[in-house]
């Protein structure tokens, strides 16, 4: 395992921060040590006090890098969960097919007044009330999306919390009423997670976020689902393959 990068003690930069810089490439280079995040080992390989590297750890935990566990120690944190753009919300099956332990919460589910934009989407008046869903679904245990989801309030009414939590909510429309989707809208951008937002996904208030917009049409050409999603910076990539054909 490579130590090229040494410390430099007359550096403006603090050695927690040095040792968190390397530490980190370490990681992005997939030349970490799985054992080797315990204060006793770094205190020992840094040649600084146990403060010094709790600091610099405590930086690469805040940012998702490593986990501690109680009792255990401080572990390399898993990778990131992928998911292809052309999919639509198969995150369960994809996820699961990728070794991973998912799980998705229901935090509010309630019938809200739709404001102007909203509205023109569901084809509803101003003021209509229609399903809003907000969920979370985590990775070994770690948050990595958090989704708002809004619903016209017939197909809202019919379809279960079961269900949603089962097959997600493009299949629940379609299992549960006759509708079947033709297309997905979806949009992706750079946003900021707000302060209930980046609270359920562990990240600091303002703190960038992936945001993937998604509007689920019919084959009649009814919309029968607009939303958002936040992912977390750290846990989920985005991954796309496209055939290329020579000029």
């Amino acid at each position: 395992m490579s130590r090229a990068l040494a410390l430099k003690p007359n550096s403006k930069v603090p050695l927690w921060a040095q040792i968190a810089d390397i530490l980190r490439r370490r990681i992005a280079d997939s030349d970490a040590d799985p054992t080797g995040f315990t204060d006793a080992a770094l205190t020992s390989e840094f040649k600084v006090s146990p403060m010094t590297v709790r600091q610099a750890v405590q930086t690469l935990v805040d940012e998702g890098l490593l986990v501690r566990q109680r009792g255990r120690g401080t572990f390399l944190a898993r990778r990131p969960v992928r998911a292809q753009i052309q999919s639509l919300e198969e995150y369960l099956a994809q996820w699961r097919f990728q070794g991973r332990d998912s799980t998705v919460e229901i935090l509010a589910r309630e019938l809200v007044a739709a404001n102007i934009s909203l509205a023109a989407e569901l084809g509803v008046p101003q003021g209509t009330l229609v399903g809003y869903i907000r969920r979370r679904r985590s990775i070994d245990g770690n948050p990595v999306a958090l989704d708002h989801r809004y619903l016209p309030s017939d197909i809202n009414a019919i379809i279960a919390d079961e269900e949603i939590l089962e097959h997600g909510l493009w299949k629940a429309i379609e299992r549960c009423t006759p509708l079947s989707v033709r297309h997905a809208n979806l949009t992706i951008r750079a946003s900021c997670a707000r302060e209930e937002e980046s609270e359920l996904l562990q990240i600091p208030p303002g703190a960038p976020v992936l945001e993937r917009g998604l509007q689920l049409v019919t084959t009649t050409g009814r919309l029968v689902l607009s939303g958002r999603t936040l992912y977390h910076p750290d846990r989920f990539i985005y991954s796309a393959a496209f055939e290329v054909h020579s000029q």
